[in-house]
């Protein structure tokens, strides 16, 4: 009993080990990654339109590449290799349906003398014969050829021989003037200088009666010594060799054709002329199938002559030395010749390939865009920008310097009828009940609710964006140099928040939150609340616009008795100091920005007190980035206004003076507009009516 329960833990541990082990080969799992918008891709118009375009680009190849293929397009491929004849065992073995040949003497002049080629056999012998020749060992040791010679019967040719057909014309006279060998059956193998040689030999010497008493019955006889020298030095001898090639547009069974190759060969009085031929018998590699790589082998015969000897012809031994003699050996060199026709693989690979190139170019092409277009889609998702309260119609950037001056000098006398109206509002303020000081509060969040909207950047922004700089384009507005500082702030928050750390970190934190919040039975239920069941389907949410009034004015009262609603309060408002850095916006690099605006300071002709002076109250009074009305300054705390009063006061007076003695420049260029909004000091935002602006 011990030892059963002891085996069957093992038994399933073993089990769930080879279960495990044959997951993790799986090759086939489905990849597990984040989604936006219920899809793994971020897939936009641009994107399907050059999805589209590439795939009808790669169509049309295949469309081409199959009918290449059915138009039988093919590769020809030649090569050449020799053969070391000394060594290599390899032998041609020729038959009548491989190789073939015609032979015909003629005495040059036979039209004088007639009866000389009626009776040429009794002048000279012609004679076939399969040699061959081995090297041996003769009884003093000398390297010797053994010899070995068996003689070809010739016969008038055919019809039939020769590729000759019925019917057809036969313009060298085969039938009726060469003669043919009855049998065709040759061996070709190495070189002289190998152990072993096997060739055709064809002479022509003296006459020879033993040949005339066998072919005549011994009715002929040879003529005298100096007729048969006479007749020899004028010979010519046609020899045809049926040669054969490889036809490269012939897709059949029979893509080797055969023809005639004539050679003219002549005597020379008192000289033998040795002619060398060489025989190859080429291969062929046909691969014709469309579908697969299946390969055929065939083989053509080829003949040239190689080169030719003349040598003094010997009295003494006439037999061996001939009047004309052929010998037609192995050639070395072989030719390989690799026809492959186009599969429907091979076009299927190519497009493959074409495919591979069009999507790389692409995703070159549309990298940027489609990047673009996934940071300004999650731009637009993920935040909203604070808008001015009062919109109005957008004034040109150079409209604005323009009227620099009498802005400012407006501003300062609205800024003491600001401040006087401010002191008499904050002292019937202190005597407003609860319910007033709600109502107030609501007004300001909600204006300031209502006023954020998500950042609209489009392609052709970011375009404009790039030629701005890129330098190609050196005028722009003080609206595109918003929109594009916005969209940079709202990337760099997203490639901070998508960051793995980042992630991690949160889910940290709410995982300490959960802890600490609530106890193990609350944890336990979790997992059981309504929102995971499937069955149970939530209502469509409203607009979220229909939702401010009620919940901000039930946030507005819960407010003194729950810290959440404080909190939430405190984080909708904006605060002072929440205003005072709210048009500081960076783009590019922050220290390049800096140094520029350090020169551009010191080379305005105010001095330092006074510039200091004028930066204090523009911050304060003149670029507030949401323009804060009168109502919302009355929300605040009285002791922190009448501060905030008085300095402006005392530096309104400063400003007066410094703006009649500056010397204002108009500024058209990009950077000074960058300037502007990194000092906080935008000369586009005002407290006029007519002139307010977006954020």
């Amino acid at each position: 009993m011990i030892k059963t329960q002891a085996t069957q833990p093992s038994s399933r541990y073993s089990t769930k080990q080879l279960q495990s082990y044959i997951k993790n080969l799986d090759s086939f799992g489905i990849p597990v990654s984040l989604t936006f918008k219920n899809d793994p891709h971020l897939k936009s118009f641009v994107g399907g339109a050059m999805t589209v375009l590439s795939r009808i680009g790669v169509f049309i190849y295949l469309a081409l590449q199959m009918i290449s293929v059915f138009s039988k397009t093919a590769t020809i491929q030649a090569s050449f290799y020799r053969r070391d004849l000394i060594k290599d065992p390899t032998q041609y073995d020729l038959t009548l349906k491989d190789f073939d040949y015609g032979i015909r003497l003629e005495y040059v002049f036979y039209e004088r003398e007639p009866q000389i080629q009626a009776e040429l056999d009794q002048y000279v012998y012609m004679q076939i014969s399969q040699n061959i020749y081995t090297w041996v060992k003769d009884k003093k040791g000398n390297s010797v050829f053994q010899k070995q010679k068996i003689k070809t019967e010739l016969g008038n040719c055919s019809q039939g021989r020769l590729g000759l057909k019925e019917g057809e014309v036969d313009y060298l006279g085969i039938i009726n003037g060469y003669q043919c060998p009855k049998d065709v059956n040759y061996q070709i193998k190495g070189s002289f200088s190998g152990e072993q040689t096997k060739f055709i030999q064809l002479s022509v010497r003296d006459c020879n009666q033993t040949y005339l008493n066998e072919a005549y019955n011994k009715t002929k006889q040879c003529k005298s010594k100096k007729e048969i020298e006479r007749v020899s030095a004028n010979l010519k001898m046609y020899f045809v060799a049926e040669n054969s090639y490889f036809d490269e547009n012939d897709y059949g069974s029979e893509s080797v054709k055969k023809f005639l190759k004539p050679y003219y060969l002549t005597s020379k009085n008192a000289t033998s002329k040795y002619y060398y031929m060489l025989l190859s018998q080429n291969e062929i590699i046909k691969q014709d199938n469309l579908l697969l790589d299946e390969e055929v082998n065939d083989k053509f015969i080829e003949t040239k002559i190689d080169y030719s000897v003349d040598q003094e012809l010997e009295a003494i031994d006439a037999y061996n030395n001939a009047y004309i003699g052929v010998y037609i050996q192995m050639d070395d060199q072989v030719k390989t010749v690799n026809r492959k026709l186009m599969t429907i693989l091979d076009a299927l690979g190519n497009t493959g390939g074409f495919m591979s190139i069009i999507i790389v170019v692409a995703y070159a092409m549309i990298q940027y865009v489609q990047k673009t277009l996934y940071y300004t889609s999650l731009v637009k998702s993920l935040f909203v920008f604070q808008e001015n309260f009062e919109q109005q119609s957008f004034q040109p950037y150079s409209q604005n310097k323009q009227k620099n001056v009498k802005i400012r000098l407006s501003t300062k006398k609205n800024l003491e009828e600001e401040v006087i109206s401010f002191e008499e509002k904050s002292a019937r303020n202190e005597e407003q009940d609860s319910s007033t000081e709600e109502i107030n509060l609501f007004q300001k969040l909600y204006k300031q609710l209502s006023s954020r909207k998500k950042l609209k950047y489009t392609l052709t922004d970011e375009f404009k964006s790039t030629f701005i700089r890129l330098r190609i384009c050196k005028k722009t507005s003080q609206e595109q140099v918003q929109k594009d500082i916005l969209y940079k702030r709202g990337v760099d928050k997203i490639d901070h928040e998508l960051d793995l750390r980042y992630i991690i970190k949160q889910l940290r934190s709410l995982k300490f939150i959960s802890q600490v919040l609530l106890n193990k039975q609350q944890r336990f239920m979790l997992p059981y609340f309504k929102a995971n069941l499937l069955n149970v389907q939530n209502a469509p949410e409203q607009n979220k616009k229909d939702k401010f009034g009620p919940y901000l004015r039930k946030t507005i009262e819960n407010r003194d008795h729950t810290k959440i609603d404080r909190r939430i309060l405190k984080y909708i408002d904006l605060s002072d100091e929440d205003l005072q850095h709210k048009a500081k916006i960076n783009i590019g690099s922050d220290s390049a920005l800096k140094q520029t605006n350090n020169q551009k300071i010191s080379d305005k002709s105010l001095s330092s007190v006074e510039q200091n002076q004028w930066d204090q109250n523009s911050q304060v009074n003149l670029d507030t980035p949401l323009n804060i009305s009168k109502q919302q300054l009355l929300s605040d705390s009285q002791k922190q206004h009448t501060q905030n009063s008085k300095r402006k006061l005392s530096s309104s007076k400063i400003d007066e003076s410094l703006i009649g003695n500056s010397h204002i420049k108009e500024q058209n260029d990009i950077d000074e507009m960058i300037l502007d909004i990194e000092n906080d000091t935008p000369i586009y935002q005002n407290h006029s009516k007519k002139h307010n602006s977006l954020i």
